[in-house]
C-alpha cells in the first residue's frame, strides 16, 4: 500500500492488469489523491461534477438527486453520481453509479448497504424499465461518522474507467 502522496500518484499510474490487490491499490490512489485535492469533508454537487467533466468527458453525465437519477437507466457507457436525497432534500449520501455499453447499471455504496434500501427510487425505477442493476461488492470502505462519501464514490468510478466493471465490481 502506498505510504506518500507520490506513491499514491504512481500506484493510479502504474498499469498493473487486473488483479484484485491491482484493483484495490489503483482504488486506493484515487481515493488518497482526492482527499488531498478536496480534504475529508463532504463534496457538494458543483465540485463533483467539475472532477467528474475532467475526468471522464462525454461519459460524465453529472449528479443527479434521487428522485431525478432514473433517466440515467436509458444511458450506455456513462459514468454518474446520484445523491441518496431528493432535489428538494439536503445532499445526505453520494453514490456511484455505472452505465455499461450493454445497458446494466452497477452501483456503489461507500457503506457497503443493500442499494435497494439505500437508494429505492433508482432501484424500482430499474426493475419497471426492465434494467439490470447490480451492486458492487458489500465491504464497507466507508465507517461512522465519516464524511468522504463523494471521493470514495469517484474513486470506484476512475477504478471502473481503468480496470473496467468486472475486476473492479468483484473486489470494491
Amino acid at each position: 500500500m502506498p505510504s506518500s502522496d507520490n506513491e499514491a500518484a504512481e500506484a493510479v499510474q502504474v498499469s498493473e492488469g487486473t488483479s484484485p490487490e491491482a484493483v484495490k491499490t489503483r482504488f486506493r490512489g484515487y481515493k488518497r489523491l482526492l482527499i488531498k485535492l478536496v480534504g475529508r469533508g463532504p463534496m457538494d454537487d458543483k465540485k463533483i461534477d467539475e472532477i467528474g467533466k475532467a475526468e471522464f468527458g462525454r461519459r460524465w453525465v453529472g449528479v443527479y438527486a434521487s428522485d431525478e437519477a432514473s433517466q440515467i437507466l436509458r444511458m450506455r457507457d456513462r459514468f454518474a453520481i446520484v445523491n441518496t436525497a431528493t432535489s428538494r432534500g439536503r445532499g445526505s449520501h453520494w453514490l456511484g453509479v455505472y452505465m455499461t455499453s450493454g445497458g446494466a447499471g452497477y452501483t456503489y455504496d461507500s457503506f457497503g448497504r443493500d442499494i435497494d434500501r439505500v437508494i429505492w427510487r433508482l432501484s424500482r425505477a430499474a426493475i419497471a424499465a426492465d434494467v439490470p442493476l447490480h451492486e458492487t461488492d458489500s465491504v464497507a470502505e466507508q465507517r461512522g461518522f465519516s464524511a468522504v462519501c463523494g471521493q470514495l464514490s469517484l474513486s470506484w468510478l476512475l477504478t471502473v474507467r481503468d480496470v473496467g466493471i468486472r475486476a473492479t465490481a468483484a473486489v470494491i
